[in-house]
């Protein structure tokens, strides 16, 4: 997961572009070249680290007794799981979510590697628009874009809740 770190975007993207021609060639019923996945794929790969460390950091602050409290009271491996732990870590994994996509927005040269005609993202219609010196169509995509992440932030923070204010844990029993 950490590999990212190592080789940059544009490696990730090369080596996804020539296996999604081996792909097409050997695989043509597999719609994985010239779509959008591919670049979904580059993106994923690219943005694993900053999930993982971001999960890593959030499951290392819960500590292990809650979740063997949970199962001394008589709830399942994943009951726990999602009863005890999930709610204590759904912030993070949202943030995760959040800061990869914001990420993934402003990536442009991974999405221009991998760019056919049939997958264009915001992105590169941005790029596409800038070189051919349509500049008005650009300004007003880059708003659209602006806007698409605002839109993202405020449902993300309407989805978590306020910054401050308590919450409170699910409970475990069947009643008091």
């Amino acid at each position: 997961s950490m590999l990212p770190h190592a080789i940059p975007g544009i490696g990730f993207a090369f080596a996804l572009l020539i296996a999604g021609i081996m792909t097409a060639k050997w695989f043509p019923w597999v719609p994985f070249y010239n779509t959008v996945w591919i670049i979904i794929a580059g993106n994923v790969l690219n943005r694993l680290s900053y999930a993982t460390r971001i999960t890593n950091a959030a499951l290392i602050q819960v500590h292990q007794e809650l979740e063997d409290a949970a199962l001394i009271c008589g709830a399942r491996k994943w009951v726990a799981m999602l009863r005890v732990m999930m709610p204590l870590i759904r912030p993070s994994l949202v943030f995760a979510g959040l800061w990869t996509a914001l990420l993934v927005f402003r990536e442009v040269s991974m999405a221009l590697l991998l760019i056919g005609p049939k997958n264009k993202v915001l992105a590169t219609q941005l790029w596409i628009l800038w070189r051919q010196g349509d500049l008005s169509q650009a300004s007003a995509l880059s708003i659209v874009l602006i806007f698409i992440t605002g839109l993202l932030i405020l449902v993300v923070q309407r989805a978590t809740g306020k910054i401050g204010e308590p919450r409170s844990l699910p409970q475990l029993g069947g009643g008091g």
